[in-house]
């Protein structure tokens, strides 16, 4: 489709060169717009992105429910009741690229090129309110500058700028807490405590050379784990690897050796036990996590009544947290995979926690979007030329 759709653009670029210097045709050549209406992998994105500087991704969010609502009443002489609750679930497991792997790129993934986007809108209310939104944005990319960045943007920007601190290979969050008075008191990634060595920054080949003294992996000093690993990364020493993942799956294959069966039953139960508590194993502390120990550390203004920011939606272990200290408003942009947190953990109890997805510009174009090349006196003293 990305293709396809670039041989379009070419073809009507060349046409229009072709009456470049014809004088009765100047008023029909100026800057053109293309609007592509949807695409449906990361990998399409990035393609566009590589040929066209002034591409812009806009993603548009919707809540299930309102989803559920406008697919009835668009179907309502097509569907009944049940088949259009159906035809939404069907289309939202679609997009969600469920069971596409990392290599597979070519595949639809709708959530992931939704990561990528440079813009964020909420389409939850009327066609009006939409439109304005657009008309927004767009007047920014035909002017960077023309507007100042929110606070949402300004604080989220701020999130996504801390994530990129993070050592974890699997996902990099950043998370900011804004105070009651609307200032930020506190903020964090993921990644290990003080001192310690993110997992971004050892290899297999680190585990072989050191011992257990230096790089603690093993209970008790004991190298079953550490030969797992040596043996299992004997071609890829070069390779970084997730403790969490790789000692989950250690102890499951450990299940099926003879010598587990001699282990004590408590132990036994523990390994038994290893695959469906993964987090457990996890080295590092979570973005949210860290935020709010930032803040414990700092000591001074208390998180009661404020607004975390979050590149991620909080797991099931940050959100007890953030409920617990009185944080009262959750802005987040990418959801977390299959947490129940929304409906179960931040649902319950008599303290109602607001949970807002992330609207506006992203990190990714926040400068190009809000930096104007030059300032406003400057502009005006060419104005005056």
């Amino acid at each position: 489709m990305s293709e396809q759709a670039n041989n379009v653009i070419k073809y009507y670029r060349n046409r229009y060169r072709f009456w470049e210097e014809e004088p009765n045709y100047q008023e029909f050549l100026g800057p053109h717009i293309f609007t592509v209406e949807s695409f449906r992998n990361p990998a399409e994105v990035e393609y566009f992105r590589y040929r066209y500087y002034e591409f812009y991704l806009i993603s548009t969010h919707c809540n299930r429910e309102e989803r559920k609502r406008r697919d009835k009443a668009m179907g309502a002489d097509k569907f009944n009741f049940a088949d259009a609750e159906a035809f939404s679930d069907e289309r939202d497991e679609r997009d969600t690229g469920k069971g596409v792997q990392a290599h597979e790129v070519y595949k639809q993934n709708v959530s992931e090129a939704v990561f990528v986007s440079d813009i964020a809108i909420r389409n939850e209310d009327s066609k009006e309110d939409f439109y304005s939104k657009i008309l927004k944005f767009y007047a920014l990319i035909r002017h960077p500058g023309c507007f100042q960045p929110t606070n949402k943007e300004l604080f989220m920007h701020a999130a996504y700028s801390m994530s990129l601190r993070s050592s974890c290979i699997s996902r990099k969050v950043g998370a900011v807490i804004v105070g009651e008075r609307g200032y930020i008191i506190g903020g964090g990634w993921n990644d290990v405590g003080e001192g310690q060595i993110g997992c971004g920054h050892r290899t297999a080949k680190d585990i072989r050379a050191l011992d257990n003294e230096h790089i603690p992996i093993d209970r008790r000093g004991e190298k079953h784990f550490r030969n797992y690993l040596i043996e299992k990364y004997s071609t890829r020493l070069d390779h970084n690897f997730c403790f969490r993942e790789e000692y989950g799956d250690f102890l499951e294959t450990k299940k099926n050796e003879e010598e587990f069966q001699d282990e004590p039953l408590q132990a036994r139960e523990s390994i038994a036990d290893a695959k469906s508590k993964p987090q457990q194993f996890c080295r590092a502390l979570h973005a949210e996590e860290n935020a709010l120990l930032q803040t414990s550390k700092i000591g001074g203004i208390g998180v009661r009544n404020g607004t975390i920011y979050t590149t991620t939606f909080p797991c099931e272990l940050c959100a007890k947290k953030i409920y617990q200290v009185g944080i009262r408003k959750i802005v987040y942009t990418e959801p977390y995979p299959e947490s129940i947190s929304e409906d179960i953990f931040l649902r319950d109890g008599i303290r109602a926690i607001s949970i807002e997805p992330f609207e506006g510009v992203k990190s990714h174009s926040y400068y190009r979007l809000y930096k104007s090349t030059f300032e406003k006196k400057e502009y005006q003293a060419l104005e005056e030329r």
